[in-house]
């Protein structure tokens, strides 16, 4: 059967478009080059027109303006003395003073001459230019002169800020100092007379503090230098710089520049770094208790607490493995801490036990033990001398322990025992090459509890009453600071003197020969 084919649809057709209707595609026509030049031509004639109307008559007016803006010379910022203006010449200088002088005469519009300006609700005459120019070469604020008029009068601007100047006591440069007046000279004379006297009254105070000293027989000497700026106690008076705060350290006759860093050495007047850096003590009779406590310099905590909870009798030592160890010593001094160098030496159990680099062992020669010792100093100044880390088999062999003495010796140090091991020998060598030296009686905390410390803390008070004066070591766990910062606070009431090491040195020292 044949299929039939279907019937196609006719095409729907598109509906009449109305009379009145655009097409959509059918665009704005935009306007004509013709039109647009016309335009522009008008607008940029009309601009013509107005600039030479405004601009044009003002420059004929103020033209005695313009010449006198002539006057003023360029500043160079970028070079020394930029706040000050250099000096126009003299022919620039004239026209410009004629200039001002015909414009005094002119209104300002409101009736009065251009060169009267209000000031503090009164009218006065405004300072003239060539008054201002001789203000920048002085580089001060000119003062105008007196007029019989009672109003208060103001300075006019400087060209740059003037500093302000607090108590008399801004430095000066010496390109500054030769444009001083005779005025400023006088008030900076007046402002060092006063402050004169404070600075000696410091100095006698201070001396009085530093009785007991090592050799106490330059005490005079060390008050009369304390007046001095910058200028070192002499001959072993340590004193205190203000408020229980000892003097800043380095002193640089007490220094000398090494691979490593600064080491210290004994000044051409015979001073030491023992003598100078050692907090001042007064011998009052009573029993005496030295407490150090060491290893700080490695966590910036607990570094702090011991410098800030602890009074500044107590002892800080360092280790020299920290950073930024001398920020820590002159915090440290300036809260009034004696302080000491912390050296690692060989224990019985070392390599298993390692106090860490440049460590002073057995098994190195002289000359390399000598080298390390070098780095171990050269990491900080303002040390009263060096204390052991570790070291129980280092401390008992003699050979190689005299030669590390001896350099400290030259130095001017001292040496603090710490009795890693009960064979140790640093205090009879020490005494045999005269070797200021002071040996360590008790581990506050071996055990790190309140109860433990308490009882070593009774066993020193003990000692000092039987011997005259005892040495304890610590570490700075957070219960040993605040055990020491609580027995400390009564020491005075139960009879004994809390003092920094070096006061022991002298019932603890120089054994003769």
């Amino acid at each position: 059967m044949a299929r039939k084919p279907r019937d196609k649809k006719p095409a729907k057709k598109p509906a009449p478009k109305l009379a009145g209707e655009r097409s959509a595609k059918t665009g704005r026509r935009g306007p004509s080059p013709l039109a647009a030049a016309v335009f522009v031509l008008i607008a940029g004639g009309a601009a013509l027109a107005g600039w030479l109307t405004v601009s044009y008559q003002p420059m004929e007016k103020h033209g005695g303006e313009t010449a006198s803006n002539e006057a003023v010379m360029s500043i160079d910022l970028s070079k020394e003395g930029s706040g000050r203006q250099a000096a126009p010449e003299k022919a620039v200088l004239e026209k410009a003073a004629q200039d001002d002088h015909a414009a005094e005469k002119e209104p300002d519009g409101h009736g009065k001459p251009k060169d009267m300006a209000k000031t503090d609700g009164h009218d006065k005459p405004a300072p003239s230019k060539e008054a201002d120019h001789k203000a920048a070469d002085d580089g001060h604020a000119a003062k105008p002169a007196p007029t019989p008029t009672k109003t208060a009068h103001k300075a006019p601007p400087s060209p740059q800020p003037t500093p302000e100047v607090e108590d008399g006591n801004a430095h000066k440069t010496d390109a500054d100092s030769a444009d001083i007046d005779k005025t400023g000279a006088h008030q900076k004379a007046d402002d060092a007379d006063k402050h004169a006297p404070a600075k000696v009254a410091d100095a006698n105070d201070t001396t009085d503090a530093s009785g007991g000293g090592h050799t106490g027989a330059d005490n005079k000497d060390a008050a009369v230098s304390g007046t001095q700026k910058n200028v070192p106690p002499q001959h072993g008076d340590a004193k205190f710089s203000g408020r229980g705060s000892l003097t800043p350290a380095p002193d640089p006759a007490l220094i000398k520049a090494g691979k490593n860093g600064p080491l210290p050495i004994v000044a051409a007047d015979g001073r030491t770094p023992l003598q100078v850096y050692a907090r001042p003590y007064k011998s009052t009779g009573r029993p005496r208790i030295a407490i150090v406590v060491g290893s700080l310099g490695l966590s910036q905590a607990t570094t702090l607490a011991a410098i800030q909870q602890l009074p500044g009798g107590v002892t800080l030592a360092f280790a020299p493995y920290g950073r930024n160890l001398q920020d820590y010593v002159n915090q440290a001094r300036a809260a009034g801490h004696e302080v000491m160098l912390q050296v690692p030496m060989e224990p019985m159990d070392y390599p298993t036990n390692d106090p860490g680099p440049h460590t002073l062992l057995t098994s190195l020669t002289i000359h390399r033990n000598l080298q390390r010792l070098d780095w171990l100093l050269g990491r900080f100044t303002g040390y009263v001398g060096v204390v052991n880390f570790m070291g129980g088999r280092f401390t008992a062999a003699d050979t190689h322990l005299s030669p590390v003495l001896e350099a400290m010796r030259d130095r001017g140090l001292m040496f603090l025992d710490a009795r890693a091991s009960s064979t140790s020998v640093a205090k009879d060598v020490a005494g045999q090459i005269g070797l200021y030296v002071a040996a360590n009686d008790r581990v506050l905390d071996a055990i790190a509890s309140r109860s433990a410390i308490d009882a070593r803390l009774l066993e020193l008070e003990r000692l000092a009453n039987a011997s005259g004066g005892a040495v304890g070591i610590g570490f700075p766990y957070p219960v040993t600071i605040e055990r020491l910062a609580q027995w400390t606070r009564a020491m005075g009431d139960r009879g004994f003197d809390l003092v920094p090491i070096s006061a022991l040195t002298d019932h603890q020292t120089k054994a003769k020969n």
